[in-house]
């Protein structure tokens, strides 16, 4: 190291990439499952927690909102800092630069999701895409008719290509 800068051989950036997917898919996957302060139903559909509903869903949307944001901005950061690299090798910047254009282009086409879903009635909405499939949950205090499906997911298509999507509800 000529200029006394850290630099990254190809094999160190190969594992910051996959812990990076890791924390990305692990973010993901929190989303997913329940902490058991969000259950607000029990089998019998009676409220199995003793908080209002309404602030508990509201709570659920505004924290994994949040959290989703926060674990995307760390990623975005940390792939633009692997992009503008010159000590890294090509092939890395390059890998780290197209990784950074999806996320970013994921992060507008869910908020676009967002928006629309909303624009069709529903509380709140929050969209997540993983692989080639989109997840949308919605906040609704009714279930989600057929024709609510067929519209999210239409306009989950219209703005990202994806027709693999995966509809949930939280009341």
């Amino acid at each position: 190291m000529k200029d006394g800068g850290y630099s990254m051989n190809k094999k160190q950036i190969g594992i910051v990439i996959t812990l990076l997917a890791l924390i990305i898919v692990a973010g993901i996957a929190a989303t997913k499952f329940q902490s058991p302060l969000y259950v607000n139903t029990d089998d019998s559909g009676e409220s199995a927690v003793s908080l209002n509903n309404d602030n508990t869903a509201s709570t659920y949307f505004a924290e994994t909102r949040l959290t989703r944001d926060q674990t995307r901005s760390e990623s975005l950061q940390y792939l633009k800092t692997m992009a503008d690299d010159k000590n890294a090798p090509e092939a890395s910047r390059k890998a780290a630069g197209e990784k950074y254009i999806n996320m970013a282009a994921e992060k507008t086409n869910e908020g676009k999701i967002e928006a629309q879903v909303k624009a069709k009635g529903f509380d709140d909405a929050i969209c997540f895409f993983e692989d080639n499939k989109a997840k949308v949950i919605v906040k609704s205090s009714k279930d989600i008719t057929s024709k609510q499906a067929a519209q999210i997911k239409d306009i989950v298509m219209s703005v990202s290509k994806i027709s693999n999507v995966e509809i949930e509800r939280k009341q």
